[in-house]
């Protein structure tokens, strides 16, 4: 029965049609990941710090995994953690946090610490060493969907 299906043109045609969208369909950036929605606060010397993204760096196991972002309010306040798409949550597990600056109006739109050029860290509202995974001693475990997280920095 299978055979004479194929020995029609139209019929295979409309084979071949089905099989690649269903072969599209399956492969079209669905994500299996499980991802938490956090939020929480930064702090530098007591002090909100407003207006920079905070990335969540996947550690360990998660390590391939995409960082998530989160940009904070004037309170230094941060709710919506994007990883693949607006406000989806972050992986979960073992995170390395780091920072960057928002550029201003009108600059570039660059991020971190290029968006200085000047290489002046007197201008970055926390120490430099926020920029970087490999010097950020910000390390959080992210347990549970809903999760709440005081980020305090330290020089």
């Amino acid at each position: 029965m299978v055979s004479c299906l194929f020995r029609q043109p139209a019929a295979f045609r409309c084979f071949c049609v089905l099989a690649a969208a269903f072969g599209i369909a399956g492969c079209s950036g669905g994500n299996a990941e499980s991802l938490y929605k956090v939020s929480g606060t930064v702090t530098y010397n007591g002090k909100p710090v407003p207006n920079v993204s905070v990335i969540f760096n996947p550690e360990g196991d998660a390590g391939s995994g995409r960082s998530g972002t989160a940009i904070t309010d004037e309170n230094g306040a941060f709710s919506s953690v994007t990883t693949h798409n607006p406000g989806d949550g972050v992986i979960p597990g073992k995170q390395t946090v780091t920072l960057a600056t928002i550029a201003k109006e009108g600059d570039s739109g660059d991020l971190g610490e290029d968006a200085y050029g000047t290489g002046d860290a007197s201008e970055l509202p926390f120490p430099t060493k926020y920029l970087n995974s490999t010097e950020s001693d910000i390390h959080l475990d992210i347990t549970s969907s809903g999760q709440t997280v005081e980020i305090k920095l330290t020089d």
